[in-house]
């Protein structure tokens, strides 16, 4: 029985399996080809050494001599050729197949890109605060900016890990091959999203918008909800976020902690006096604008809000530069209460200091409506 009346094997390989470990490949003129181009000139090839028994000759390193290409037909189809892969070892077979046509064999192949991996293009929109000389950049230069960082993470083996929540360390940046035949970095998240992209991000210095992959449109912004910029005239030297990654702008710091705050349930929380719990910050929308918010639009939880976020970030908060809504006159009321009783429990006299300059904040507030305010105190009395 000839070759071309043999079912091809298992493992043996066709053109369109091995362009990926092929380079250098080029039409009459020396014009490098790709993609189908590509793998129609190496099936050109393939067909040539089969016809030409001399040179379709591999010795391999255990001695013996075996062809390189073969002819397989299957059933109901046209005989056509393929490599030698099952007899004998595919790295052997296919490099002295790139030896005998003149073209490169790549040893180091990178393995195909995974559904879920993501490219530069993929994560422009979620990934914020790139900076570039010191300055936050966007549009081209940003993702020529995203581009270099996957790169020097990919190279920087020491820092290019992420520890996964099992204590596992994976690589961030790995380097895959398109289906289209090009090698790109990609993040490793096929199957670790979030904890890859939480990484890449503290690694370069950006912020990872987690919550932007939500679907579910946010809620339009409140009055009196704030965001960073806007607490920035009261929250005054905030520390970094990320050390290894400084930010001159202390409004840049503040975006950092609230998007950093969004994404971390545990932290986001704050608790009044009387045991109610609350997010200490709002994912909101403004306009068209999407944007993360201190939890400020309720008088009865925006000392407290404002309080604990000083607390995270390590601001100090300048009292006189926070404006008191005209809020319902009970909400007002409900506030200095709370106020007065955070102030009489704390042991440490710098709360004290906050509670009660706020609470005559409010207070002064509600002086304005007296009417309103002795009401609330007369019926709160009965």
């Amino acid at each position: 029985m000839t070759d071309d009346m043999l079912l091809p094997p298992n493992g043996e390989l066709k053109s369109n399996d091995v362009t990926i470990y092929f380079d250098n490949v080029c039409d009459d003129n020396g014009v490098k080809l790709i993609k189908s181009e590509k793998r129609s000139r190496i099936r050109s090839f393939m067909n040539y050494l089969y016809e030409n028994s001399e040179i379709n000759k591999c010795v391999l390193e255990d001695g013996r001599t075996v062809p390189i290409v073969v002819k397989r037909k299957e059933e109901g189809r046209p005989s056509f050729c393929c490599f030698n892969s099952v007899e004998a070892p595919k790295d052997e077979i296919l490099k002295a197949f790139a030896d005998n046509t003149g073209i490169t064999f790549k040893q180091d192949v990178y393995p195909p890109k995974k559904e879920g991996e993501l490219i530069v293009s993929d994560i422009k929109n979620i990934i914020d605060n790139v900076i570039v000389d010191g300055k936050k950049v966007s549009g081209i230069k940003k993702i020529k900016a995203l581009k270099d960082f996957f790169e020097q993470l990919y190279l920087d083996g020491e820092n290019n890990v992420c520890k996964l929540s099992t204590q596992e360390y994976i690589p961030i940046v790995v380097k895959r091959l398109s289906s289209n035949n090009i090698v790109a970095n990609c993040l490793n998240t096929s199957e670790h999203r979030q904890e890859v992209l939480r990484a890449f991000a503290q690694k370069t210095g950006c912020i990872y918008q987690e919550y932007k992959e939500n679907a579910v449109k946010p809620e339009d912004k409140r009055e009196g909800e704030l965001t960073a910029r806007d607490c920035y005239h009261f929250l005054y030297s905030v520390n970094d976020l990320n050390p290894h990654f400084p930010k001159d702008d202390g409004s840049s710091r503040l975006v950092e902690w609230f998007v950093a705050i969004n994404n971390s349930p545990s932290q986001n929380k704050v608790v009044l006096p009387n045991g109610e719990e609350y997010p200490l910050v709002v994912y909101r929308i403004s306009y068209s604008q999407r944007c993360v918010c201190l939890n400020t639009s309720d008088e009865r939880i925006k000392p407290f809000a404002i309080k604990r976020m000083a607390e995270i970030t390590g601001a100090t908060i300048n009292i006189n530069n926070i404006d008191i809504l005209p809020n319902s006159t009970q909400e007002l009321v409900e506030a200095i209460k709370l106020l007065d009783v955070a102030g009489k429990v704390t042991t440490n006299s710098n709360d004290r200091s906050f509670y009660n300059s706020y609470k005559q904040k409010v207070y002064n507030k509600l002086s304005l409506t007296g009417n309103e305010w002795l009401k609330n105190k007369f019926s709160n009395n009965k």
